[in-house]
């Protein structure tokens, strides 16, 4: 699903159509029904949500190969379990894109490092066992305000461009973006 600008671009250029709030909402519940994990830009005002399964995303497929997936994603949140709660139903098990719970003597057991904060775990458990708490402040990471400066800050980090560099790119784009929107 495209969002703010990318969402009027592509019902602009014929690439999209607008939807009402209620079958997007639809959309993100069916998601969730297929245990499929929202994947929103890593922006305060992202330009997307993908709906993505642990099998076929490039993205989630790297994320679980890394020892503690938990600590390289941008999650505020991360799962908690209630032992006392639990009855070892394995439903968070098949449901945990990041293999982060396992049973063991019927109570699942979290591994909060694998954990991406999801909810997965958390909209099917039976008992209620599960939950998402937000993660201190300290731990949670620094989220650019768009897409732009989003994408800059990583081309910076990773010595890919300069100051300068970077204002020709981010005026560029919004040059582009405007004459996309109003042809000649």
């Amino acid at each position: 699903m495209t969002l703010g600008d990318g969402a009027d671009y592509m019902v602009h250029s014929g690439r999209g159509r607008k939807m009402s709030l209620e079958e997007s909402l639809d959309i993100l519940k069916r998601a969730d029904e297929e245990g499929l994990v929202l994947q929103p830009d890593n922006a305060k005002d992202p330009l997307f949500i993908c709906t993505c399964c642990a099998c076929c995303c490039g993205v989630l497929r790297s994320i679980r190969r890394d020892p503690k997936p938990g600590k390289i994603v941008s999650s505020p949140f991360v799962a908690y379990l209630d032992v006392s709660q639990c009855k070892g139903c394995e439903t968070c098990t098949k449901r945990c894109p990041m293999e982060a719970i396992r049973v063991v003597e019927n109570k699942a057991v979290l591994d909060a490092d694998r954990c991406i904060g999801c909810g997965l775990c958390v909209s099917k458990c039976p008992t209620h066992a599960m939950s998402l708490e937000r993660k201190p402040a300290k731990e949670q990471a620094d989220i650019p305000k768009d897409h732009i400066k989003g994408q800059m800050k990583i081309a910076q980090a990773h010595g890919r461009l300069g100051v300068g560099e970077l204002m020709r790119l981010q005026l560029k784009s919004k040059l582009d973006r405007v004459l996309a929107m109003n042809p000649k």
